[in-house]
């Protein structure tokens, strides 16, 4: 019902007894939206957390291209790469496995280069980083 001032009054017919049923609707409404923030967050951090553990697989983009930047050859900063993850491996870190292209490994003496020198740094790193 309206007052003279026309502010809505709660009465027993609009919300029940003293306006109980707006109350009960408001919280309500105030602990789904709670809850849908709290999921996007968890979502949210998961997809960063997911994406950490994936980059942690790979030797930095910031490593290849000072690599390239340096005028080495593709085939040297493609070894660097397989190298650097196998030294991780060889070192115990988890995510990581041995990477060697054998047949590769034959023929194309700048991947080898590349490869052995990124197995020694890699390994060296994670070895000095007190795990």
């Amino acid at each position: 019902m309206h007052d003279m001032d026309d502010t809505m009054v709660p009465t027993s017919s609009d919300d029940g007894p003293a306006g109980i049923g707006r109350c009960s609707i408001q919280a309500a409404t105030s602990i789904a939206t709670t809850r849908a923030n709290h999921k996007c967050r968890y979502l949210c951090f998961s997809c960063v957390a997911v994406a950490m553990l994936l980059s942690g697989c790979q030797t930095t983009p910031d490593a290849s291209t000072h690599l390239k930047n340096a005028g080495k050859s593709a085939s040297y900063v493609e070894g660097y790469d397989d190298g650097c993850n196998s030294g991780y491996f060889a070192a115990g870190a988890s995510g990581y496995k041995l990477a060697k292209d054998v047949t590769r490994s034959n023929y194309d003496t700048q991947y080898v280069e590349g490869w052995n020198e990124g197995y020694a740094a890699c390994k060296a790193k994670y070895q000095g980083s007190g795990n």
